[in-house]
Parts: structure tokens; sequence; C-alpha cells
């Protein structure tokens, strides 16, 4: 009978409620969707994990406002209407005129709760995009509301897809959007919520250079300094590590870590020092994954495999619990650090099934040569410390030599990859 709401939850909430800890989460999402709080055993009697009795009618009118109707009354008639062709169609026409009128921003917002909202919303992104429409582009973020998102793994794939647009501009056309950064919630789609390390020469770098004119908040100042700072070490430039520069006391546990990875860079001297530092203030802090971001390919940078054997040792669990599909880059980095801690170790049976979790024909949404040259680092020293044939050793160098190349750092020559474990 309940069936196709149950279907209906899990398209809203990404995957099948196959274990309690789905349940847990999805009560969460149910309440930043709605607003109104569910029962854990309601949500497990509804999903079959305890004996199953008649829902509330109650229960079924949040559980049908969750997946976008407004009642479960509303949720059993919507057959009788294709909303999907419906808003498919008022799309078209909507592309197609020359000025936004208001009910166009409410039918969007009226969508938010739709499974299909970032298809929606990142169609009519591109498609501005396609034809050059800045100035539409500008009206549609200034229309705050349809980014504001409590669903991370949405916002993060529309963010994904702005970047994707961004870098196919050319840089006369990037230079056309620039405009477009006086916009907080175009700041925090284009570079905050999507930091490349692939395009810091390029069109991101470009993007966060001018952003500096704009910014006006600790968190952004912050960021963009302990950015350039790391660029900057890549390419074996001096700079100054951000003393003056506030730590908001809210500061996001990924932000924090940054500043923290940037004193791991700054102050070689003390890094069995700072390192302490972070054990101890890792404990206060929820979500420790985020925070250990940019600590761990820091640190992967840094040679430094005996701090990450530290960290796995106390936070494995944390490093390897990767639930959302935007955190599939944070975990390919903890896998290669972990690779690289078993190389070192001498622990060469384990290699092989990470390697497994890594598919180098795989085209990464985000950092993507960034990922592979340490993925390269890993296979080169695993095939020299397995002695096999010169020619595939030779292919992982070449491999690294490629990816080196496409970012353009001085820091990643080839004696960097021979001397790692030096």
């Amino acid at each position: 009978m309940f069936r196709e709401l149950k279907k209906n939850i899990e398209i809203k909430f990404g995957k099948p409620i196959r274990f309690q800890r789905d349940i847990k989460e999805l009560k969460e999402d149910i309440y930043d969707v709605t607003g109104v709080i569910i029962g854990f055993n309601t949500l497990r009697r509804f999903f079959g994990f305890l004996n199953s009795v008649e829902p509330h009618r109650k229960t079924l009118n949040i559980l049908s406002n969750y997946v976008g109707y407004g009642n479960y009354s509303k949720f059993l008639s919507k057959d009788k209407k294709d909303l999907l062709w419906d808003n498919w169609f008022y799309l078209n026409k909507f592309l197609k005129r020359d000025n936004f009128v208001e009910s166009d921003f409410d039918w969007l917002l009226d969508l938010k709760s739709r499974e299909f909202y970032y298809l929606l919303i990142t169609k009519i992104i591109g498609d501005f995009f396609t034809v050059r429409s800045f100035k539409k582009l500008g009206v549609l973020f200034n229309c705050v509301g349809l980014f504001k998102e409590n669903r991370r793994e949405v916002t993060a794939k529309i963010t994904t897809f702005v970047n994707n647009e961004i870098s196919h501009l050319k840089d006369n056309e990037l230079k056309q959007i620039y405009f477009l950064l006086k916009n907080p919630v175009f700041r925090e789609l284009a570079l905050y919520s999507w930091v490349e390390m692939d395009s810091a020469k390029s069109h991101y770098g470009k993007l966060l250079h001018e952003s500096k004119k704009y910014i006006d908040k600790d968190d952004e100042r912050l960021f963009t300094h302990l950015y350039f700072l790391l660029v900057d070490f890549l390419d074996k430039k001096p700079n100054d590590f951000p003393f003056k520069l506030n730590v908001p006391e809210d500061c996001h546990p990924i932000l924090l870590g940054r500043y923290w990875s940037m004193k791991l860079v700054c102050f070689p001297n003390e890094r069995v020092k700072i390192v302490k530092n972070i054990g101890s203030i890792i404990k206060d802090i929820d979500l420790k994954n985020e925070f250990f971001q940019e600590i761990i390919p820091v640190l992967i940078l840094l040679k430094d495999v005996d701090s990450i054997e530290l960290i796995m040792n106390d936070f494995y669990e944390e490093l390897m619990d990767y639930t959302h599909w935007d955190h599939i880059s944070i975990e390919q980095y903890n896998l290669m650090a972990l690779a690289l801690l078993y190389i070192k170790r001498g622990n060469l049976l384990s290699i092989e099934q990470l390697f497994e979790f890594f598919n180098v024909e795989e085209e990464f949404h985000h950092n993507n040569n960034y990922h592979k040259l340490f993925y390269s680092i890993a296979l080169y020293h695993y095939r020299k410390k397995t002695s096999q044939k010169k020619i595939l050793v030779d292919r992982a160098e070449k491999m690294y030599c490629d990816y080196a190349k496409k970012l353009g750092f001085k820091y990643f020559d080839t004696q960097f990859l021979i001397t790692y474990f030096d």
C-alpha cells in the first residue's frame, strides 16, 4: 500500500533505506526539508525495521510533504497530473523569456523540495552559460532562496555544475563574469564550496584573486590567504603565514583544518608540536573527517608519513566513513595516504586492495589531476618495492610527470617522486 511512497522517499533521500544509520540520517533530512520532527521508531516501523502497524495520517502527511506534496491525499492523486511534464514545459517557456517575472522565481522556489530540483536549476544555469547570458545569471544568483539548500549533496551537485561551466569559458569571457563575484551566493558556489587545485593557475585562481575586491568577512579573507599560501608553496615562492588574519570562533571544520595544514607547511621545525596540537583540537570537533580534509593532502605533500600514521591510528573510522556523493574526493586522498603508509611500513599485501578503489580511468568531478598525481606516487613506489618490470615502473613515472605538467607547480619535479621515501 505504501510502496510508492517509500520509493519516492528513497529517491528524495538519495539512497535506499537499508540500515539503522540510514533511518537516523533520513530523520535529520526530513527535519531539514520540512521543519518537522518525526519519531525514529515511527520511521523504523514504516520501513519494516520494527513490527509494522498502520501509519498515522499525520505521519503520512509529513512523509508526503518531504517528497514534495502538501499532504498524503495530494500524493495519492499525483498520477492524475503529469507534474514533471508541466514543469518541463514551463521551463522551456522560462528559458525563452527576455526578462524574468516574479512568478518565475515563485515557481522555482515551490519546486525546491522535489527530487529533480537540482537538475532543473543546473539546466537553467547551463543554458545561460551556453548562450553567454551573464546578466541573467546575475539575476538568478540574486535570488538567494534558490540556493539555500540544507541537503549538502544537492548543493555539491549545483556547485560542481557551476564550476564545470566556468571551466569552459575563454579568458575574455571569464572577465565578463567578474561582476558576479560581488554576489556572496556566487562566491560560495564558485569559490568556497569548490576548492580547485587543478585550475589554480587558470580560471579558479583568477576568480579567487579577483574576489579580493569584494570579500568582507573574516572567513573569506582567511580562506583566500591560505589558498594562495599553498599555491605559492607549491610554486616554491616565499610567503608569510597569516598571523594578522582572524580565525572566526565558529570557523568551519574544513577551513580550520586548512589553517592548521598551512602551519604544518610554514613551520617545519615545529611540525611534531603542531600535530600534537591538532590531536587536542580535534576532540571538540564533530565533523572530524572534514577537519582532516586539508591536513591529509598537505601531509602527503610534506612526505610526513609518520604523522599520517598517527592520525590514521586515532581516527581511522572517521577518515574512512564517507556516505555522500561529494565526499569521494576526500576519500581518495585518505586512501592514497594509507597506501603510502603501507608502502613505507612494508605492508604491501593490502596495497592492491586500496588501488581497486581508485580508478585512474575515471574522471573525478573535482581536482582530477591533483588526485591522480598522488595515486601515481603510490603506484610508482609500489611497483619499485615489488620488483615489477621496469616498463611498469617507467609508466608510473610518466603518469606522474604528465599530471605534474598539467598542474604546473614547480614543487612536483621528478626528484619529488623518486626521493619520496628517502
